[in-house]
């Protein structure tokens, strides 16, 4: 769950009154549990259930075991129309059950973006004040995830902020992208 390295840049470029700043933060590696990913095949709104146009199929290379310890060919067929598919993902998905539902941590964010204006001191002064500052920003401005996540923003839980938090997510809603004004005046 642990990610190998993180990082993060943070900038701010000054001219004429105006300031542009943003802030970029970088995971790389650790894995999660994806109870949406879950749900998506499931419901088969998930890409992997899109498989053969969702018509029945058997699992490709796979085998069944025999009850002498020898296996056989598997020519089961999974049905989409049904909860076998499913089933199979949950009785051997990945070889590990719910192994199949983890899903690659690493991001790239850029968390925020603001543009803010300072007004000119002589304007500011002549109306006995010391600095007004008026600013535009955007926050949860994009997500870039992994190449196996296209579920949910890797910073999402629904089970605190503490290690049970680190687990995953469990029927998280999407993350917002936030936007503002601020009006800054110093007496």
């Amino acid at each position: 769950m642990n990610n190998k390295w993180s990082g993060g840049v943070t900038t701010a470029l000054s001219a004429y009154g105006f300031t542009l700043s943003a802030a970029l933060d970088v995971r790389a590696g650790g894995y999660m549990f994806s109870r949406t990913k879950d749900l998506m095949q499931f419901t088969g709104n998930g890409t992997i259930s899109t498989y053969n146009d969702r018509r029945p199929f058997v699992i490709p290379n796979s085998v069944t075991a025999n009850t002498d310890g020898t296996y056989s060919e598997n020519t089961t067929p999974i049905y989409m129309t049904n909860s076998s598919y499913q089933n199979y993902l949950n009785d051997y998905g990945m070889g590990q059950g719910d192994d199949f539902y983890l899903i690659d941590r690493s991001y790239v964010k850029l968390r925020n973006i603001t543009l803010a204006y300072t007004f000119p001191r002589q304007l500011v002064h002549s109306i006995y004040l010391s600095d007004i500052t008026l600013s535009i920003f955007c926050n949860n401005v994009f997500t870039w995830t992994a190449a196996d996540n296209y579920y949910v923003d890797p910073e999402t839980t629904t089970t605190g902020s503490d290690l049970k938090g680190q687990f995953g997510e469990l029927y998280a809603n999407p993350s917002c992208r936030t936007f503002g004004c601020n009006l800054s005046v110093k007496f």
